[in-house]
């Protein structure tokens, strides 16, 4: 209803697999979501697509709507209202128990807020290399800047590679966006207490080097 009331598209209306009853859509056939793995919207026959993509429309809806404002004035700031949902607690990485001028890391110290982002036209190109965080932006040193940088869909870090001759992927040590190690949740950390007996991102080059010493050591990123 909201809907047809602001575009003039009533979701009712729209029949995809044609058994004569309206619905269920998927939103990203109309407003792009590249975490689908489409470049464009497909959209549905008869109706148009929008310029807009879905990441924009949901965020900015959010942040613009007085009744949303009213439900949380901080929404801009509040990720978990609505991130993951239903109590999943998706943010439990290495950085989580840290502080950052004066208050614990939290989601928008690195994504930023959302009305910096939709002011920004973050959201027009989510999920891309060119709207995500990075490590390298406080971890100059070791970040994905110094090694190989393989940007596009899901931004820098995953698809980085560090090491000697940048042959292995920063996920492969450091672990999952989100969960990285040593993670707060004890199941997270279960390759690198397996392998070296320490919850920290990979650090002993015996893990992979067996000729090597089992000191904890520094990998030449």
């Amino acid at each position: 209803m909201l809907h047809a009331r602001s575009s003039g598209i009533d979701f009712s209306k729209i029949d995809p697999d044609g058994d004569g009853i309206g619905g269920p859509i998927r939103c990203s056939r109309c407003h792009l979501d590249p975490a689908m793995g489409e470049s464009v919207p497909p959209g549905y026959a008869g109706y148009p697509t929008s310029k807009y993509t879905f990441s924009d429309v949901v965020h900015r809806f959010h942040v613009q709507s007085a009744a949303v404002q009213v439900y949380d004035p901080n929404i801009a700031n509040n990720c978990y209202d609505c991130h993951p949902g239903n109590g999943v607690n998706c943010y439990r990485d290495t950085h989580r128990t840290k502080t950052i001028n004066g208050h614990n890391i939290w989601c928008s110290d690195c994504h930023g807020d959302l009305n910096q982002r939709v002011a920004s036209g973050q959201l027009l190109k989510p999920w891309s290399d060119q709207t995500l965080p990075t490590c390298s932006k406080c971890h100059s040193n070791t970040g994905e800047g110094e090694g190989y940088l393989n940007t596009g869909l899901f931004g820098k870090f995953l698809n980085s590679r560090g090491h000697k001759d940048h042959k292995i992927l920063c996920s492969s040590c450091h672990g999952e966006p989100h969960a990285l190690y040593p993670s707060t949740l004890a199941k997270d950390n279960a390759e690198p207490m397996t392998i070296q007996g320490d919850p920290r991102a990979v650090g002993k080059c015996s893990v992979c080097h067996t000729d090597r010493s089992s000191s904890w050591g520094m990998p030449p990123h």
